[in-house]
């Protein structure tokens, strides 16, 4: 007796393991397709957002952004104690010091938009595209800076 309510108990469990099985191979395909599609459109909802954007005017903003942050670098770091040159060394170290904090501070719809206007998918890649930014900036306000003092004295 014992035995007959053992084996139709190992019964149930193969049909209902045999049940679970063949729903998981209709139903993954399913699930696999629906999260494609979903995928698919939060991608074109990130291009529809993307085309609505002014993107001259957040270009502006973000190159207004990049210039402010190093001029209050350069302000506080040289001007307030009174260096008239700021030598070629310092260079790396403003850019290393502005790209860190830069990074940690900008905002996500500029990050959306680099990440967009330029197809930066990783974290590295946006950290590049700041640093090459940041210095392109330090350099030209460097430049000025010293020209501007040299011509003073």
């Amino acid at each position: 007796m014992h035995i007959d309510v053992l084996m139709i108990c190992i019964t149930i469990l193969l049909a209902v393991a045999a049940v679970v099985v063949i729903a998981f191979l209709v139903v993954k395909p399913y699930l696999n397709k629906m999260s494609s599609n979903n995928e698919m459109h939060i991608i074109n909802e990130k291009y529809a957002l993307f085309n609505n954007i002014d993107s001259d005017s957040i270009s502006e903003k973000l190159d207004k952004y990049f210039s402010e942050y190093v001029n209050r670098y350069v302000i506080y770091k040289f001007v307030s104690k009174k260096i008239t040159y700021i030598k070629d060394n310092e260079v790396e170290t403003m850019v290393s010091d502005l790209t860190k904090f830069i990074a940690v501070d900008i905002s996500e719809l500029y990050i959306f938009y680099i990440k967009m206007s330029t197809s930066i998918t990783d974290q590295d890649s946006l950290l590049l595209y700041i640093k090459n930014k940041v210095r392109a900036e330090v350099v030209d306000v460097v430049s000025s800076y010293n020209k501007a003092n040299i011509s003073q004295n």
